[in-house]
C-alpha cells in the first residue's frame, strides 16, 4: 500500500522536516463547526435547522448517493407488493431510502465530504414493462411534488435536511425537467408514428400530477394541451431541434416551451426547497431542453410564477446552486464539448445554470490515470475549460458516477488515488460517487447487505484504504484556498504516454501550492521543470507513494525531480528556505545532443555525462527504461519502441551526494510509416453466434445488426499495431457515445511471439480462443469503455491485470471503419511483433449493468437472443485467429 501523508511544516532540522496536523476550517452560513459528532435526537427528526444560509460552493466537497443502493433505514418501504422490489438484480429495488442516509450521515461527513447529492426522490414509475426496468434510480417521475414511498416519507426528508444541517452540511436535490417516466410511445409502424399507451406500466399508467397527466394523444384535449411532445425518439443527437423535442430512451418529453409546463416545473421544484430544505439542485439532462427554458426557470422573478432562485432567496438561501449534467462526447484535444456547455451558464445579462458538471475533464481524467495517455491532455484541458467557462470555480469534478463504467471497473486502486489527488487539487467542486471510497467496481451496486450485489455484507468500513485516503484529501483541499479557487498553471506534462504532471495554484490571497504527479505506473524524471518561481523554497505538506522533503527551484525558477510510480507531491511555496535543499545541481558538463531531422530509422544519441559514476539516457521521462551511458557516448536509439511524434531526452544521474543531475533536453521526431501487414476478410451476415442462432436486441437503435466484421486490416509501423475493421453496417451513434460508435464491442486478443501464457479463456465471455490460441494481452473497446489487461490473473471469470497503455481510437462513419492502434510500450515493448497472433469477436457491453450485454431465449428491447447469459458464448461475429508475417 502506497504512504500518503499530509502534513505542516513546524521545524527543520538536518534538511527533513518535523510534520504535525493541526488544521481548523471554519464553514460559511449557518451550519455548525466541522469536527463535531452528528447531531440526531432520539426522534429521529434531525436536530439542525430546515432553512439554513447557502455556503460558498467552491469550498464544499459533494457525495453523490444512489439513495436505493445506499442504506434501508426503513425495511417497512422496501417492498410495496407490487412485483417492483427484488435486490438480486440490478433492475428492481433494493431497499435503501432516505433514512438510510440519514443515518449514515457520521459515515460521509468522516470522508470529509460537506453535502449530499440524493438521486431523485419524487414518485417513480416503479416498474416499465416496454423495457423491463424498474425506477428505483428516481428518474423516471409520476409526480413531482411527493417522496416516492419506497423513498420515505416527507418528515423523513426533512430529517435527513435537518441531521444534514446539524453538521454544518448541506443537501443537494436531483431534480428531472426534461421528461417523466415512460407512459406512452410514438412508434414508428410501417413509415406512420403510432401512439401506444404503457397500459401495464406499475404503479400507475399515467402520472397522477396535473397536468403531467395529460398523457393521451388519442384525446384531442390533451393532445391539444401540449404538455408533451408527440414526438418518437431521438433520431439526431447533433441536431438541436431533435435533442430537444425527441424522447430521451422513450421517456416522455416535456414541451418545455409550454408556459403550463415552465409554471408547474416551478411550482414543484421550488417546493422541495421550501418543504424539504433543499440547498441546491443537480439538475438531469440539461442540453436535451431548449436554452429559452433555463432563465425563465431559475431566474424569473415574476411575483405569480417566480423562479426557483427567486423561492430559494426567500428562504434565506441567497446562493442556491443549480448545476447541471450536459454530456457531450468532446474527446481529447478538443473544445467542442465544452463550448455547447459553457452555452447552458448563459450571460450577465440573462444567466441559466451556475454551475456544471465537467464530463469533458472526466473523460481527460480517465484517459490520463487510467489508460496511460499522455499528461498534456489534463494541461490542455484546464486551458480550455478556463477559457470558455470563465473560471474553474463553476464547474463540478467527477472521476465517474451512475450512468457509466466505475473507474475501477478497468483501473487500479494506485491510478484511483493519483486522479483524486489531481481532482482535489484544482478549483471546481469535488463530487464522490458511494463506494468509491470502499473499491467498488459495479456501477449500481448496494453499500447495504442486503441491497443488489453486495456481497451479502455492509460496506462502510472507515478504515478502509480509500476511506482513509479520501478523508486526507479532504483536509488537504481545505488547508489552502489555492486548490478551491487558485489560478492553475500547468508547467509540465508528458507528450508520449503515462508520466509527470506539473502545476502552480496561485491563491487569491498570495499562497502558492506546486503539485507533481507521475501518472505513470514507472518511475518517472520531471526534467528541468519551468515553475515560474525562482529560487523559492517547496515545501511538502502532502505525498503520496513516496517521501519528500524540502527543496528549492534554481535561480530560473527550474527545478527537476524523480518520483516512483502513481506517488505525488504538494508542495507549498515557502520564502523560509533553511530547510531546503537544491532539487538538482548545474548541469554544464552534462549534456546530449543527436541526429537531425525527422527520425524515419534509428538515430543516434551522443554527449558527455561529465563526473556521473552512474548515468542514463532518459527518454520521455521514463526513467526505468534509461540507456545506460558513462564519460563521453554516442548511444544507437531504436525507434521500433517509440511512438511517432516528439520525444524529449536527457542525460541524467545521481552524482555521490543523491543530488540529481540532469542536462539540458535533446528534442527529436519519429515519423515511422505504417505498412499493411496483411488484410483478412470475414464472410457478411455470419452475426448470430457462433452456430448462427442469435438475434439482436429488439428496440430500434439495433435494427442495422452492428457487430457483423466485413474485414480486419492490420498494419505495423516498427513494433506498434494498428487493427482497421470494416463493418459491414452503418456506424451507429444512436446514445451519443464518447468513442463515436455504439452498439457493438470489440474483444480483441494478442499472442506475443514465443509467449509463455497458458490462459486461452476469453474473460466473461464464456468461450476459448479458437485453434488452440493463448492471450498475452486483451483490449475491450466499446463506445463507452477502452480497457486493456495483461494476462496476469486471467481466467474464464477475470480480466486481468489492468495495462495503462489503451489504444487510441479512430472512426470514419462514410467508410464504415472503426481503427486501434496500440504503441509498442502496450506489449511491453517486445523484441519483435513478427509471429504475433491476433484474434477479434464482437459482442456488447452494457455499461449500466457492468456487464457484457444480456442474451436471453428470446430478444427483448436491450438483449440479445437465442441463448443462455450463463453459459453459452457472448460472440457475434469474431476473425482469425491471424498471424503477422
Amino acid at each position: 500500500m502506497k504512504n500518503h501523508n499530509l502534513r505542516r511544516r513546524v521545524g527543520a532540522t538536518g534538511g527533513c522536516m518535523a510534520v504535525c496536523i493541526a488544521f481548523v476550517i471554519a464553514f460559511s452560513g449557518c451550519a455548525s463547526a466541522p469536527g463535531s459528532s452528528a447531531k440526531k435526537d432520539a426522534s429521529g427528526e434531525g436536530s439542525g435547522a430546515l432553512h439554513v444560509q447557502s455556503p460558498d460552493w467552491e469550498d464544499q466537497i459533494i457525495y453523490f448517493v444512489m439513495t436505493d443502493r445506499f442504506f434501508d433505514g426503513n425495511t417497512a418501504n422496501s417492498d410495496q407488493k407490487k412485483g417492483e422490489y427484488d435486490p438480486s438484480t440490478i433492475a428492481k429495488y433494493s431497499g435503501g431510502d432516505l433514512a438510510g442516509v440519514a443515518q449514515k450521515v457520521d459515515y460521509i461527513k468522516g470522508l470529509g465530504a460537506t453535502a449530499v447529492w440524493v438521486t431523485p426522490p419524487v414518485a417513480n414509475q416503479w416498474w416499465d414493462p416496454m423495457v423491463n426496468y424498474g425506477g428505483y434510480h428516481g428518474y423516471w417521475a409520476e409526480n413531482l411534488m411527493k417522496v416516492d414511498k419506497h423513498m420515505g416519507t416527507l418528515a423523513e426528508y426533512q430529517a435527513l435536511s435537518r441531521t444534514l444541517h446539524g453538521n454544518g452540511m448541506y443537501l443537494v436535490q436531483d431534480i428531472v425537467p426534461n421528461h417523466m417516466g415512460n407512459f406512452f410511445r410514438i412508434q414508428n409502424i410501417a413509415g406512420k408514428d403510432v401512439f401506444v399507451k404503457n397500459t401495464d406500466s406499475v404503479p400507475v399508467s399515467k402520472p397522477s400530477q396535473s397536468p403531467f397527466n395529460k398523457t393521451d394523444f388519442s384525446n384531442q384535449a390533451q393532445r391539444d394541451a401540449a404538455i408533451y411532445h408527440w414526438t418518437a425518439g431521438i433520431s439526431n443527437f447533433d441536431k438541436d431541434e431533435d435533442r430537444w423535442t425527441g424522447q430521451l430512451s422513450d421517456l416522455d418529453d416535456l414541451n418545455t416551451s409550454n408556459p403550463d409546463v415552465v409554471n408547474a416545473l416551478k411550482k414543484s421544484y421550488g417546493y422541495w426547497i421550501k418543504a424539504a430544505g433543499v440547498d441546491g439542485f443537480r439538475i438531469d439532462t440539461v442540453k436535451y431542453i431548449e436554452h429559452g427554458f433555463w432563465n425563465d426557470f431559475l431566474w424569473s422573478a415574476d411575483p405569480a410564477n417566480p423562479g426557483i432562485m427567486t423561492q430559494a432567496k426567500n428562504t434565506g438561501r441567497d446562493n442556491f446552486i443549480a448545476f447541471g449534467e450536459c454530456w457531450n462526447a468532446a474527446g481529447a484535444f478538443s473544445d467542442a464539448g465544452d463550448k455547447l456547455t459553457a452555452s447552458y451558464l448563459g450571460t450577465e445579462e440573462k444567466p441559466m445554470l451556475n454551475g456544471l458538471l465537467n464530463f469533458s475533464l472526466q473523460s481527460d481524467m480517465v484517459d490520463v490515470f487510467a489508460r496511460g495517455k499522455s499528461s498534456d491532455r489534463l494541461a490542455w484541458r484546464l486551458e480550455s475549460l478556463v477559457k470558455e467557462y470563465g473560471s474553474l470555480t463553476r464547474l463540478y469534478n467527477f472521476v465517474d458516477n451512475h450512468d457509466m463504467d466505475r473507474f475501477l471497473a478497468s483501473a487500479n486502486v494506485e491510478d484511483l488515488e493519483t486522479a483524486l489527488l489531481f481532482m482535489y487539487t484544482i478549483p471546481g467542486v469535488p463530487v464522490i460517487y458511494y463506494g468509491t471510497e470502499q473499491e467498488f467496481q459495479d456501477v449500481r451496486a448496494s453499500m447495504f447487505a442486503a441491497g443488489y450485489n453486495s456481497g451479502g455484507k455492509d460496506h462502510f468500513d472507515t478504515e478502509s484504504r480509500l476511506y482513509k485516503y479520501l478523508a486526507s484529501l479532504a483536509e488537504l483541499r481545505k488547508s489552502s484556498k489555492a486548490f478551491t479557487r487558485g489560478e492553475v498553471t500547468v508547467f509540465a506534462s508528458t507528450k508520449q504516454g503515462a508520466g509527470i504532471l506539473a502545476y502552480r495554484s496561485d491563491s487569491p490571497d498570495g499562497k502558492r501550492m506546486i503539485t507533481v504527479i507521475n501518472t505513470g505506473s514507472a518511475p518517472s524524471l520531471g526534467a528541468n521543470m519551468e515553475s515560474g518561481i525562482a529560487g523559492a523554497s517547496l515545501v511538502p505538506v502532502f505525498s503520496h507513494g513516496t517521501d519528500a522533503s524540502a527543496i528549492s527551484t534554481a535561480a530560473d525558477g527550474t527545478f527537476s525531480i524523480l518520483l516512483p510510480g502513481k506517488s505525488a507531491v504538494v508542495y507549498e511555496v515557502s520564502s523560509d528556505s533553511s530547510a531546503a535543499v537544491a532539487a538538482s545541481a548545474p548541469a554544464s558538463a552534462v549534456s546530449v545532443s543527436g541526429s537531425s531531422g525527422i527520425w524515419k530509422k534509428d538515430g543516434t544519441v551522443t554527449g558527455t555525462t561529465g563526473t556521473l559514476a552512474d548515468a542514463r539516457i532518459v527518454i520521455d521521462g521514463r526513467w526505468d527504461r534509461g540507456f545506460p551511458v558513462s564519460g563521453s557516448f554516442s548511444k544507437n536509439v531504436e525507434v521500433k519502441s517509440l511512438s511517432n511524434g516528439l520525444h524529449h531526452a536527457v542525460v541524467a544521474g545521481l552524482d555521490e551526494t543523491g543530488r540529481l543531475i540532469v542536462s539540458s533536453p535533446f528534442d527529436f521526431e519519429v515519423s515511422l510509416d505504417w505498412e499493411k501487414a496483411l488484410t483478412v476478410a470475414d464472410a457478411l451476415d455470419d452475426d448470430l453466434g457462433p452456430a448462427g442462432a442469435y438475434s439482436y436486441p429488439l428496440d430500434p437503435t439495433f435494427e442495422d445488426k452492428q457487430c457483423d466484421i466485413a474485414s480486419m486490416d492490420v498494419y505495423t509501423a516498427g513494433n506498434s499495431v494498428r487493427l482497421v475493421f470494416k463493418m459491414d453496417s452503418p456506424i451507429s451513434t444512436a446514445w451519443g457515445p464518447l468513442n463515436k460508435f455504439d452498439h457493438v464491442t470489440f474483444y480483441v486478443y494478442f499472442s506475443l511471439p514465443g509467449s509463455d501464457s497458458k490462459v486461452s479463456a476469453m474473460p466473461r465471455q464464456n468461450a476459448e480462443l479458437p485453434d488452440g490460441m493463448t492471450w498475452d494481452y486483451f483490449a475491450q473497446v466499446g463506445g463507452w469503455n477502452n480497457w486493456f489487461w495483461s494476462s496476469k490473473g486471467a481466467d474464464a471469470a477475470n480480466f486481468g491485470s489492468a495495462v495503462m497503455a489503451t489504444p487510441e481510437i479512430k472512426v470514419d462513419s462514410e467508410a464504415r471503419t472503426i481503427s486501434f492502434t496500440w504503441n509498442a510500450e502496450a506489449f511491453d515493448n517486445p523484441e519483435t511483433i513478427s509471429g504475433m497472433k491476433i484474434y477479434a469477436a464482437t459482442y456488447d457491453y452494457d455499461g449500466m449493468s457492468s456487464a457484457n450485454r444480456l442474451l436471453s431465449a428470446k430478444s427483448e428491447d436491450f438483449a440479445f437472443g437465442g441463448g443462455d447469459f450463463a453459459k453459452d458464448p457472448l460472440i457475434m461475429d469474431s476473425i482469425g485467429p491471424v498471424l503477422i508475417p
